[in-house]
C-alpha cells in the first residue's frame, strides 16, 4: 500500500541517519580547570567542545570544582550551527550536575531550542522560576512539551538533574528519582534548521535567559536511559563538589514567580501604549524622545529583545533624532549602551557631544534641563548617559567626572545631621543630597540621596584612580554619610525627605541603581530588593502599571534590576491560542492567532480501514479559511501535511481541511472534507504592533509645504493629520455629518498612492475614537474612487489612484464609520501621507 510504503521508508531512513550519526548526537563535558585546554572544556564523549565564555569563574579547586555562571556571563556554546542531523533525533537523555544560586523566570543547563510563538523546536534542561524543567519538541505535537518538576529546589544545593524522550514519554528525574513523566507523542524530535547547541542559558533566536549558579559537568545521550540506569548514575557519582555560596533570601524565593508576573504585566501595559510610530505620548512636544527612551529601556532591561516590533519601532524612531533634554539624552544613550550595536556609535557620540556641550558655564560640573537652574536630577542622567556612552567606547575626560563629583559634595551635601544608628552608642554625622545646591527650596531626600550616589558610584567605576587619591577619599566619606542617611530615615513607602508623594519610584529606581554600582544587598540591616519588590508587587494597579508610564517604567528597571543586568523576569510569556477538531474524518489542530499553523492529527477509524482496503492515500490537504483554499500542503513523509497562513483581520473564522485521495496506480482521486473548527482572532498589543510596523513604508508628503483644511476639528487643528506624530490626530467634531480634510500645494506634487492611519494609534485605543469604513478621495476636486477600508487596521492603509497624479489638491471624505467608545462621534486620523 502506497501511504505504508512512503512511512515505512521514511522511518527507515531516519533510523539509519540516527545509528550512522550517533556518536554526534552525544556529548559528556566536566567544567573544571583540568578539563580548560586552549580557552575550551574538552568533550569526553565527542568532538564538540565548550566554548565561548571569557574570564571563567571557578568554585573549589581540582576535581572539586565547578564553573560558576552569573547573569552578564556569556553562556558556552559546543555547537553555533548544529544541524539537526548532529543531535539526538528519535530519543535523547540530558544529565546535569547543578546548583542554582538565584532562580529566574527561564535558565538553560543544556539545549537546543527554539521557542517563538508557533515556531516551538528543540529540546532544554533548565529552570522555569524555581522548579527544573525538561522541555522536548517532537514531529506529531509540532510543539514543544514541558515538564516542570512538582518540588521547588533548594539554592546552594547541589542537584542530579536528568531529563530523558523515549519517542512517547518525556520524563524528569532529580536525585535518582522520578520527578514528573507528561506523555509527548509523536516519534522523532523536531528541530529548527539550524540550533545552538548552549551551555548556562536559556537561548534561543531572541532570547537569551542567564543561568546564575554553578555546573560542574554534563551529558548528553541519543539513548533514552532507564529509570535504574538514572539511580546508577547519582549513587555511582563519586566526582566531589565544591561548597556553593550563602543563597539568596529564602523570602525572595517565595517572591520570586510574583515578581516575574508582576513584570510581564508590566511590560503588557507599556506595550499597550505605545503609539504606531513607536512613540509614547507624555509631554511629547517638550520631551520628544525621554519618554519613548526610557520606556524602551525598561522593557528592554525587563527581557524583551532589541529585534521585538515594540523596541525596533522604538529605536528606530530615536535615531533619527538627537534628544533636546537633558533627561533624554540621558535615557537614549543607557538604552542603546544597553542595545549594544556597534552601528550605533556615531550617533551616540554626537549625543555625548551635545550633552557635554550643556555643561553648566556658571556651574561647572552641573547640568540643567539644559536651561534654568542646575540641579543634582539633570546631573545623574548626564551621568547615566556617559555610563550608557561608555558601554560603546565613547568615554568622557576624567576631568568632566571630576567636576561632577566635587560639585556633588561641596554643593549639594551640605547638611549634615548628627543622629543615632541602629546598634551604636554614640550619634553619627549623616548628610544626604539635595535637588538645588545648598539645600535652597528642597531638603535632602532619598531620590537626591541616590542621585548623589550614583554620581559617586560612576565616576569610580569608570575612572577609578584618574580621580585622585584627594577626591577619592572625599568620596569615601560622602558615600559614608550618604548611605547612613538612607539607614536611619529608611522606609520603600514614600521618598524620604518628603512628606508628600513626590518622586517615589524615581527613589526607587535610585536604590535599585545605587545596589548595582556599589555591589550592596543591604542598606544598613535593610535588604532593599526584597523590600522594593514586595511593595512593588502590592501597589501594581489592576491595569497592569504603577500610575504614569514612567513610575511604571521605574518599577519595571527596579524589578528587573535594570543596572546589574536583568536577574528576574523575562519576556512576556505568550501561549498561542490553540484549537482542535477532534470529529469527523480528518482530525486536526489549529495554532497560533493572526499567524495560523495548521497541521493533521489522526484520521477517523472508519477512514483508515477504508485507506486500506482499497489502497488509497492522502496526496495532499487543502486548508480552508470561510471556505477559501488558503493554502495547500503536499504530503512530506510526517502525515501532519503542516501548511501556514496569516489572516488580515481579527474576528470568527471558519477552517475546514480537505484531503485528496488517490488509488493506487490510478489517476482517478476522490476528496474528503473535514469538519468545521471555529477560530476566534482578536489583537494582541504584540500582535497590533507586528501589524503597525509591517505596513510601515516612505511618505513623500512634507508638511512645512502644504496647507491643510478640515470641514470641523474637536481639538488639534487639521495638521495635526501630517505632522509625522502618532501620537496626535486630527478629529472632526462629533455633530459633523460628514467629515473631510483638504490638503492643498502652492506647487503640485506627484504620487500614486494616499496613505491612512486611523486616530485609534495604539493597541489601548483601538476602539476609543470612531473609526473611518469607507472613505472617498477626491483629487484637484475629482472624485477618483470610494474605498472600503478596515475600520479596526493597526497600521497604515494605501488606497492607490491607479496612476501617477499631479496634485494640487487632495480630499478625503469619510463617508462611513464604526463606532467608537470612550470617544465615540469622533472620527479621523492621525496621519495622512504619499507614496
Amino acid at each position: 500500500m502506497r501511504v505504508v510504503r512512503k512511512l515505512f521508508l521514511s522511518v527507515s531512513l531516519g533510523l539509519t541517519i540516527a545509528a550512522s550519526l550517533q556518536a554526534q548526537g552525544e556529548g559528556h563535558w566536566i567544567l573544571t580547570p583540568e578539563n580548560l585546554v586552549e580557552g575550551a572544556f574538552r568533550d569526553h564523549k565527542g568532538g564538540r567542545p565548550l566554548r565561548g565564555a571569557q574570564d571563567l569563574r571557578f568554585l573549589g579547586e581540582g576535581e572539586a570544582a565547578a564553573l560558576r555562571f552569573r547573569p552578564e556571563d556569556r553562556y558556552l556554546v559546543a555547537d553555533a550551527a548544529a544541524e539537526p542531523a548532529s543531535l539526538p533525533r528519535v530519543r535523547l537523555s540530558i544529565e546535569a550536575w547543578v546548583a542554582v544560586e538565584k532562580p529566574s523566570a527561564w535558565a538553560g543547563f543544556l539545549g537546543a531550542i527554539e521557542d517563538n510563538g508557533d515556531i516551538e523546536r528543540g529540546f532544554l534542561l533548565g529552570i522555569r522560576d524555581t522548579t527544573f524543567l525538561f522541555g522536548i519538541a517532537t514531529r506529531e505535537t509540532g510543539r514543544l512539551t514541558y515538564v516542570r518538576s512538582p518540588m521547588s529546589f533548594q539554592l546552594g544545593r547541589w542537584y542530579h538533574v536528568v531529563g530523558t524522550y523515549d519517542g512517547d514519554v518525556a520524563r524528569l528525574f532529580v536525585d535518582g528519582r522520578l520527578a514528573v513523566e507528561e506523555p509527548a507523542p509523536g516519534g522523532p524530535i523536531l528541530y529548527a534548521d539550524r540550533h545552538e547547541l548552549v551551555v548556562g542559558a536559556y537561548k534561543d533566536r531572541n532570547e537569551d535567559y542567564r543561568l546564575t549558579g554553578a555546573l560542574q559537568s554534563l551529558t548528553l545521550d541519543d539513548r533514552a536511559w532507564s529509570p535504574r540506569d538514572i539511580r546508577k548514575r547519582f549513587t555511582a557519582s563519586k566526582a566531589p563538589l565544591p561548597e556553593i555560596p550563602a543563597p539568596a533570601s529564602p523570602d525572595l524565593v517565595a517572591l520570586q514567580p510574583r515578581i516575574n508576573a508582576a513584570i510581564d504585566r508590566g511590560v503588557e501595559h507599556l506595550r499597550a501604549r505605545q503609539f504606531r510610530d513607536g512613540t509614547w505620548s507624555p509631554n511629547l512636544s517638550a520631551y520628544p524622545n525621554g519618554q519613548t527612551a526610557l520606556n524602551a529601556y525598561a522593557l528592554l532591561s525587563a527581557g524583551l529583545p532589541a529585534t521585538d516590533p515594540s523596541l525596533r519601532q522604538a529605536l528606530a524612531y530615536l535615531r533619527g533624532r538627537l534628544p533636546i533634554k537633558v533627561y533624554s539624552m540621558g535615557c537614549q544613550l543607557m538604552l542603546l549602551g544597553e542595545v549594544g550595536d556597534p552601528a550605533d556609535k556615531k550617533h551616540v557620540r554626537q549625543c555625548v557631544e551635545r550633552l557635554l556641550e550643556w555643561e553648566s558655564d556658571r556651574e561647572p560640573g552641573g547640568w540643567a534641563y539644559p536651561s534654568g537652574r542646575v540641579d543634582i536630577s539633570n546631573s545623574q542622567f548626564a551621568a547615566l548617559g556617559f555610563w550608557g556612552a561608555s558601554r560603546l567606547g565613547v568615554r568622557v575626560p576624567a576631568a568632566v567626572w571630576r567636576r561632577m563629583i566635587s560639585k556633588s559634595i561641596e554643593r549639594h551635601q551640605t547638611i549634615i545631621e548628627l543622629l543615632p544608628l541602629p546598634g551604636a552608642t554614640r550619634k553619627h554625622p549623616v548628610a544626604s543630597f539635595t535637588y538645588f545646591e545648598n539645600a535652597e527650596e528642597w531638603p535632602p531626600s532619598g531620590s537626591m540621596g541616590t542621585a548623589g550616589l550614583c554620581i559617586l558610584g560612576l565616576g569610580r567605576q569608570l575612572r577609578g584612580r584618574e580621580l585622585g587619591g584627594t577626591l577619592l577619599r572625599r568620596m569615601g566619606e560622602s558615600e559614608r554619610l550618604c548611605f547612613a542617611w538612607l539607614d536611619h530615615y529608611w522606609t520603600v513607602r514614600r521618598n524620604p525627605g518628603y512628606t508628600q508623594d513626590e518622586g517615589h519610584l524615581y527613589y526607587l529606581y535610585g536604590l535599585e541603581r545605587v545596589g548595582a554600582f556599589f555591589e550592596r544587598e543591604q542598606i544598613g540591616a535593610h535588604d532593599w530588593y526584597l523590600e522594593g519588590a514586595r511593595y512593588l508587587v502590592e501597589a501594581q494597579k489592576k491595569d497592569g502599571g504603577w500610575g504614569r508610564q514612567d513610575e511604571t517604567a521605574f518599577a519595571l528597571l527596579f524589578l528587573s534590576r535594570a543596572t546589574a543586568g536583568p536577574t528576574t523576569g523575562g519576556q512576556v510569556q505568550s501561549t498561542p491560542k490553540v484549537v482542535v477538531q477532534e470529529t469527523g474524518p480528518l482530525q486536526f489542530r489549529v495554532t497560533g492567532d493572526f499567524e495560523l499553523t495548521f497541521f493533521i492529527t489522526g484520521l477517523a477509524e472508519t477512514l483508515t480501514q477504508r485507506m486500506s482496503a482499497e489502497s488509497l492515500s492522502i496526496d495532499r490537504v487543502e486548508w480552508l479559511v470561510n471556505d477559501e483554499v488558503v493554502a495547500v500542503s503536499e504530503f512530506e513523509g510526517t502525515g501532519r501535511f503542516a501548511a501556514r497562513h496569516t489572516l488580515e483581520a481579527f474576528g470568527r473564522y471558519r477552517v475546514t481541511a480537505r484531503a485528496h485521495l488517490t488509488i493506487a496506480g490510478q489517476s482517478a482521486h476522490e476528496t474528503v472534507l473535514s469538519d468545521s473548527a471555529s477560530v476566534d482572532v482578536a489583537w494582541t498589543s504584540a500582535s497590533w504592533t507586528k501589524r503597525a510596523t509591517a505596513s510601515k513604508g516612505p511618505n513623500l508628503l512634507r508638511p512645512e509645504v502644504v496647507q491643510a483644511k478640515a470641514s470641523s476639528a474637536e481639538e488639534l487643528e487639521a495638521r495635526a493629520a501630517i505632522d509625522g506624530l502618532a501620537a496626535t490626530a486630527w478629529l472632526a467634531k462629533a455633530e459633523d455629518p460628514e467629515p473631510w480634510i483638504r490638503l492643498s500645494w502652492a506647487v503640485p506634487v506627484e504620487a500614486e498612492a494616499v496613505t491612512l492611519a486611523h486616530a485609534n494609534a495604539s493597541f489601548e485605543q483601538q476602539r476609543q475614537f470612531d473609526s473611518a469604513s469607507r472613505v472617498e478621495l477626491r483629487v484637484n476636486r475629482d472624485v477618483v474612487s470610494a474605498f472600503a477600508i478596515d475600520a479596526f487596521e493597526p497600521g497604515t492603509i494605501v488606497l492607490p489612484f491607479g496612476e501617477r497624479l499631479i496634485i494640487r489638491n487632495l480630499e478625503v471624505r469619510i463617508l462611513e464609520r464604526e463606532k467608537g467608545s470612550a470617544r465615540a462621534g469622533r472620527v479621523g486620523f492621525s496621519e495622512i501621507g504619499l507614496r
